[in-house]
């Protein structure tokens, strides 16, 4: 698998004398790395932000009166 771009290369792997072609994908996900075809990280950013979004729901649903010390607590946890 390689990250696209705009030329018509065709990549390929040749292993017990066969041929498999390389798909081409615009994005891939490596240990929780999120690399785009034009080397951008704003789709990285964007998934760290929703993450944070639904820890900081889950924390505001489940627990309602809480101080500025537990708030960090649980939130450094779930994070």
């Amino acid at each position: 698998m390689h990250i696209g771009h705009n030329h018509s290369t065709k990549y390929h792997i040749e292993q017990d004398n066969q041929t498999y072609d390389l798909d081409s994908v615009d994005e891939e996900k490596d240990l929780g790395v999120i690399t785009t075809h034009d080397l951008k990280f704003s789709k990285q950013c964007n998934e760290a932000a929703k993450k944070a979004m639904r820890v900081l729901g889950l924390v505001k649903r489940y627990f309602r009166n809480l101080d500025i010390a537990t708030f960090r607590l649980l939130y450094k946890s779930f994070i």
